[in-house]
């Protein structure tokens, strides 16, 4: 007897990728926060993204006179995303009983393992096929991004103020904090002074947000992600998330027929890119 079922089919249909796995992607992953990167979706393979490298020189020209040619350099960065998949293999009857929109069901535990995945590669240095990250560009060979050291546990703030003041320095404008939460923990809890219950570092004034740190009047976001030590502060004007439009989350069960079971797959692409390395800066503690 021949068989009618479709072993291989989309789970999510192509019109609803934007809002049932890119939108949900880019609330989860931390380097996809607006303080964190610029976030651009594109359906080609490659995202050329220009780069001002010098500024041109404007001045006051008499009227009437010949305005003298900028001298400002352009050139371009060509972001290549790489492939994010996971795969699950849940039983016939989970998907048949699910209450409500197994896709959601599904989706949500895939798309922040997916989350987690781009996190660990913008903060980490991960080998190829990942996509290179803020920390790959820290720790390549004439990196202009920010550094600033300190030695010993935190004690105070001084070294973000120093970092923000460099990237001010380099045109800049810090956005966002991103750290571990440990280090968040401990910066949390230093005091404006001996025998103070001020603490440094305080909450947010956003009551639909009580637990949004903000220091030197950025927010701070926390991912488990950065590794502990290292807090990084980022221009999200400068640095960049190219996101594949063309994702895609499909169910097959001709894998797992013996146990009655669907397999479900996720595929999304993305890469970074960074404008501006000197409007990176890492506070690194020794």
């Amino acid at each position: 007897m021949a068989s009618t079922r479709v072993t291989a089919a989309p789970l999510v249909a192509p019109e609803d990728i934007g809002t049932l796995v890119l939108d949900p992607l880019t609330q989860a992953a931390v380097c996809t926060q607006p303080g964190v990167t610029t976030v651009v979706r594109t359906s080609r393979s490659t995202y050329r993204l220009p780069v001002l490298r010098a500024d041109g020189e404007v001045g006051f020209v008499s009227e009437g006179a010949e305005i003298p040619l900028s001298s400002a350099t352009f050139d371009e960065i060509i972001v290549v995303p790489q492939a994010i998949k996971g795969l699950d293999a849940l039983s016939s009857e989970l998907l048949a009983d699910a209450e409500g929109d197994a896709a959601q069901l599904i989706g949500d535990r895939l798309i922040n393992a997916t989350a987690v995945a781009a996190d660990k590669a913008f903060f980490n240095v991960l080998p190829a096929p990942a996509p290179a990250g803020i920390a790959a560009a820290l720790a390549a060979t004439g990196t202009g991004v920010q550094k600033v050291n300190v030695s010993g546990p935190w004690a105070s703030l001084d070294a973000f103020v120093d970092g923000a003041a460099a990237v001010e320095q380099a045109g800049a404008n810090l956005t966002a904090w991103v750290a571990n939460p440990l280090d968040v923990q401990q910066l949390a809890k230093l005091k404006t002074g001996t025998g103070s219950l001020l603490p440094l570092m305080p909450a947010g004034n956003d009551p639909t947000q009580p637990a949004r740190r903000v220091l030197e009047g950025r927010p701070v976001y926390i991912s488990n992600q950065v590794t502990p030590g290292t807090v990084w502060g980022l221009d999200a004007s400068r640095v960049f998330t190219v996101v594949r439009q063309d994702a895609e989350v499909v169910t097959d069960a001709g894998p797992y027929f013996s146990s009655d079971r669907i397999g479900v797959r996720v595929t999304v692409r993305l890469g970074f890119g960074i404008a501006t390395e000197a409007a990176i800066v890492a506070v690194k503690r020794s």
